[in-house]
């Protein structure tokens, strides 16, 4: 298996080194590209994402919360107001 076959010490009857290094290229530089694609289409698509809120989002998001509880409750009657 290891013996000079093909002129050179090596695998030569299990593989053929250089037609092996050149598919192992191309599958890599196939690799990257698909992962390349799907990197710029993640990017496009997601530009206006916001992962965090700042904290002013989250103050005037709890604001409106308040402002809706409030409408809720002076919309709803209780049985308080219904048994007086």
């Amino acid at each position: 298996m290891w013996d000079k076959v093909c002129g050179k010490a090596g695998s030569c009857l299990i593989y053929d080194p250089t037609q092996m290094r050149m598919r192992m290229h191309f599958l890599y530089v196939a690799i990257r590209l698909l992962s390349m694609t799907t990197d710029f289409y993640v990017w496009f698509h997601a530009k206006g994402l916001k992962l965090q809120d700042s904290e002013e989002d989250l103050k005037k998001q709890q604001q409106d919360e308040e402002e809706a509880e409030k409408a809720a409750g002076r919309e709803s009657i209780t049985m308080d107001v219904i048994a007086e």
